[in-house]
């Protein structure tokens, strides 16, 4: 595992994330960064469509602040923000610039995107066609029989 640091600047160290795959469309991030002591530390998480999570940090040591957060799986745009007297903000980072394996992202190093195929469709529908055929043939051809038993009757 490569481990990625960068400087984020405004008062901030050295910031952090490494993440885990939840689902095909989901995945947890563990967060960390170097700020000034004296106050909450929250990190907001802003995506292109304009969503923001933001997530309060916890002290972890002196000075390293970290949390985790289940989000999308896409390359957020991260801002930590010291909150106390004297607010203050970190440069924008998106969260592959901070360590996050590009893989997470669906992101292969050398390898160009392409195409899924259309998923095959659901198995088991040929079953419930022929078996609702045979039940609508069998509806009719009663039908059939009891107006035949009934004008046979009739005479």
């Amino acid at each position: 595992m490569l481990l990625v640091v960068l400087q984020v600047g405004g008062g901030f160290g050295e910031a952090t994330v490494t993440g885990r795959e939840l689902s095909a469309i989901r995945m947890e991030l563990n967060i960390e960064v170097e700020a000034p002591g004296g106050g909450p530390v929250v990190a907001h998480l802003l995506d292109p469509s304009g969503t923001e999570e933001t997530i309060a940090l916890v002290q972890r040591e002196a000075g390293v602040f970290g949390g985790f957060i289940e989000v999308r799986r896409i390359d957020w745009v991260i801002v930590f923000e010291a909150l106390g007297t004297r607010s203050i903000q970190s440069s924008p980072a998106n969260i592959s610039e901070l360590g996050l394996d590009p893989a997470l992202l669906g992101r292969v190093p050398g390898v160009t995107a392409t195409t899924r195929p259309a998923p095959d469709p659901p198995k088991g529908y040929g079953w419930l066609a022929l078996g609702s055929s045979a039940a609508a043939s069998a509806l009719v051809a009663s039908w059939f029989a009891l107006r035949r038993v009934r004008s046979d009757s009739a005479e």
